[in-house]
């Protein structure tokens, strides 16, 4: 199948000059976040969101607090459904809630 045309196509070139350790530090800055040179220019430019893109050691971390989220809320199901102790579900619950909002930092 073959790539869709872009809608916009970039054929406008502008120079801009740059001493040797600032375009070294836009070069790692836009490799930190996984943008080409000049999509990380652009996007300073016009003031857009530049993301940050995980690192590999952070997507495990992430993975892994999923999967913890997850069992949690398996356990305060079968407390709550074994009428546990409502103190009990009550701290699963909670640590469920903080682990979603910590979680929902990384889906932004």
């Amino acid at each position: 199948m073959a790539r869709p045309k872009q809608l916009v196509t970039r054929d406008v070139e502008v120079r801009v000059r740059f001493t040797a350790l600032e375009k070294k530090a836009v070069e790692l800055m836009a490799e930190k976040v996984g943008l080409s040179l000049s999509e990380y220019i652009r996007r300073s430019a016009f003031n857009r969101e530049v993301k940050m893109r995980f690192t590999p050691e952070e997507l495990t971390l992430y993975k892994q607090l999923h999967i913890f989220r997850n069992n949690f809320a398996a356990i305060a199901n079968l407390v709550k459904s074994k009428a546990g102790s409502i103190e009990l579900l009550t701290a699963i619950i909670q640590l469920k809630e903080e682990m979603e909002q910590h979680l929902s930092k990384f889906n932004k």
